[in-house]
């Protein structure tokens, strides 16, 4: 244990969704999904007492609220998380609040490029429309629970610099999932990386580095913005919750229910290497 004073990681958490009635009844709101994915992960790193983690929510559906702009200044939130919803992120007539988050986005990136930003899903698709990618229907269909993702090289050496346990590199890991909608191709504006594919879906994780011109000193060549197709803060109770409303609305055929819930069995990576990864990217180690 850490005998110096905890390091203090504020965090603006933008809510793009309120939980379904399941998972609402036990797991509580996406803020309260958030913040145990994140006390998890500390946990599971071992700094769990090493970091004072301090999480503000937003909603930034039915109130349309962000953060203000001074609570980005020196000694305010270091970073922006975005989280995973049931909307449409291409659908902009119907959720009119979409273009005001991916302007949010650009602005927080642009004229405060010291606060790292994280999109998670729906989140991630975020990222991807507001540098200039384009976000579709997959037409390879629905992925849901725990897929194998194939690593790029500079995936594998980002998550094997987050394990605690090995410096290894590994070629493959597994997130849990739950989207049937996708970015065919990395963002058009600015510099990005691939981190993550799968059969279904070329865009699994994507990321983009601080350059020369952006942050400080010595943030160059750190991450400044990370995104996950997946839902690395999804537990298996999680997933089974949202197959059986869905299935129960009609959206899940028996079949697609039963091949998704034998798959969110699967074991992932979640609160894992990913985890880890997301909080040293936040803590500004990554």
């Amino acid at each position: 244990m850490s005998t110096s004073s905890p390091k203090n990681l504020r965090i603006a958490l933008l809510l793009a969704d309120t939980p379904n009635p399941y998972v609402l009844a036990e797991e509580g709101t996406y803020l309260d999904v958030f913040r145990a994915h994140l006390l998890d992960s500390l946990a599971n790193m071992g700094r769990k007492d090493d970091v004072d983690l301090e999480i503000t929510g937003f909603d930034i559906v039915g109130k349309q609220e962000f953060p203000e702009d001074r609570g980005f200044e020196k000694g305010g939130f270091d970073a922006v998380m975005i989280t995973g919803s049931a909307h449409c992120s291409y659908d902009d007539v119907k959720n009119p609040w979409i273009p005001k988050t991916l302007a949010f986005i650009r602005k927080i990136a642009s004229e405060y490029p010291h606060v790292r930003i994280i999109g998670t899903c729906f989140g991630m698709q975020l990222l991807v429309r507001a540098y200039g990618g384009e976000v579709v229907k997959n037409p390879l269909g629905w992925e849901i629970g725990t897929y194998e993702m194939n690593l790029t090289p500079i995936g594998s050496k980002l998550l094997s610099s987050s394990s605690s346990s090995s410096t290894t590199p590994s070629s493959t890991i597994s997130i849990q999932q739950m989207h049937a909608d996708y970015a065919p191709a990395l963002p058009s504006e600015g510099e990005w990386e691939l981190l993550a594919r799968t059969e279904k879906t070329e865009v699994q994780g994507l990321v983009s580095f601080y350059g020369e011109a952006e942050g400080e000193g010595e943030e160059k060549g750190k991450v400044h913005i990370l995104g996950w197709e997946g839902h690395p803060e999804f537990t298996q109770s999680i997933v089974d919750k949202i197959i059986r409303f869905r299935s129960d609305s009609g959206v899940f055929t028996p079949s697609m229910a039963s091949e998704a819930t034998e798959r969110a069995a699967r074991a992932h990576d979640g609160r894992g290497r990913i985890g880890a990864m997301m909080l040293k990217v936040m803590l500004g180690e990554l």
